[in-house]
């Protein structure tokens, strides 16, 4: 039932946030020009890389590990030290890397924009633990309070941002205001549960142990950006902003799909539901197979719906300014269904602590 309620509630709090990213993107797509959306297609492209470890790892492997000799508040001074180690270390590697990327495509706004992410990085070093704890803890329908709040924000703040002429920088420069914003909700939620990182009592042994079990997760972070966001970062060497402009709002426009069947559902509500049934292999593998049957009759027809009628609505709502992008975005539509099973197993594999599976699974995806 917990995780019915659960998938209920991410998909209601999906839905809405992909309806104000509509109505935002219906602004921006006026706005903004097509250089504007390649150029925050490269930064993200570079982002992704350095943040989806700091972030989904470290919160995935606490998430595993909860249960038994292991608690959440026994190793939180710990975690909350990696994080902050990891959140540092990400943004000074994506500011490096896109300053070395901005130098061979000239495009100086790359720098500005690694420099925001790399801030709201840090600001949120201890998201992954709060997160963590209300995930175990199946307080679902609070995390998804807390999702559509914060991308409700990022979203919104970005229409005068756009019209006063922020450019791409209207994408990242309120974030590290908004991670902010976050971080005091989740210490809301938790008012008992002591987050504040200590120097004194850290057990460095612990820290080296956890570092050593995130390592394939490590890698299977890399290859998860691959295939999520590496089409930007080849076609961001190969082709202009512009042509990756009309890919990236493509992207964009069928996000909504793509975070349902990737997004928070299976991050934050399969994993750590499989994770309670680790006892149970027999119930937790029945659990896997009618999840799977249940996303894919529901998810499949609303995915070919969408890529027929994709078109009209691009041409209709900008006057045929981005039909460029019509046949990027029907063809990640009919895509998706074939990438269903891809998130749910990986939810399956991080919830037995497969760490190496999951790894090699997401390198034939990415690849």
């Amino acid at each position: 039932m917990s995780i019915l309620k659960g998938v209920y509630s991410f998909v209601f709090s999906t839905l809405i946030v992909r309806l104000i990213s509509l109505i935002v993107q219906f602004v921006l797509g006026w706005y903004l020009s097509v250089e504007d959306y390649g150029i925050f297609g490269m930064a993200i492209s570079l982002g992704v890389f350095v943040s989806c470890f700091q972030q989904s790892g470290l919160r995935n492997l606490l998430i595993q590990k909860n249960g038994g000799k292991f608690k959440i508040e026994g190793i939180a001074n710990e975690a909350l030290f990696l994080g902050l180690f990891l959140s540092t270390l990400s943004g000074v590697i994506l500011i490096s890397i896109a300053y070395l990327y901005a130098a061979h495509r000239d495009e100086p706004f790359l720098i500005l924009i690694a420099l925001m992410l790399s801030i709201a990085g840090v600001v949120a070093f201890s998201v992954p633990v709060l997160r963590s704890k209300l995930s175990s803890d199946l307080r679902f329908s609070e995390l998804a309070v807390i999702d559509t709040i914060n991308n409700s924000v990022v979203n919104l703040t970005m229409i005068p941002l756009s019209i006063f002429g922020f450019g791409p920088m209207s994408f990242v420069i309120h974030r590290p205001f908004v991670q902010i914003l976050e971080v005091y909700l989740y210490r809301r939620l938790l008012p008992n549960f002591n987050c504040t990182l200590s120097f004194r009592t850290l057990d460095f042994h612990l820290i080296r142990r956890l570092l050593w079990q995130m390592r394939w997760i490590a890698v299977g972070a890399i290859f998860t950006a691959l295939s999520v966001k590496g089409d930007y970062l080849v076609l961001g060497f190969f082709v202009d902003a512009s042509v990756l402009g009309f890919y990236f709002f493509g992207y964009q426009l069928t996000g909504a799909f793509a975070n349902l069947i990737s997004g928070s559902v299976f991050t934050n509500v399969f994993m750590p539901s499989f994770s309670r049934l680790n006892q149970e292999p027999l119930k937790q593998l029945e659990q896997f197979h009618n999840s799977l049957l249940s996303m894919l009759m529901i998810c499949f027809p609303i995915f070919i719906s969408a890529a027929v009628f994709v078109e009209y609505c691009i041409n209709f709502i900008w006057d045929y300014k981005w039909c460029e992008s019509v046949l990027v975005a029907q063809l990640l539509l009919l895509g998706l269904p074939l990438r269903l099973c891809s998130p749910l197993l990986r939810a399956l594999f991080e919830a037995q602590g497969k760490w190496r599976k999951t790894a090699a699974m997401l390198g034939v995806n990415g690849i």
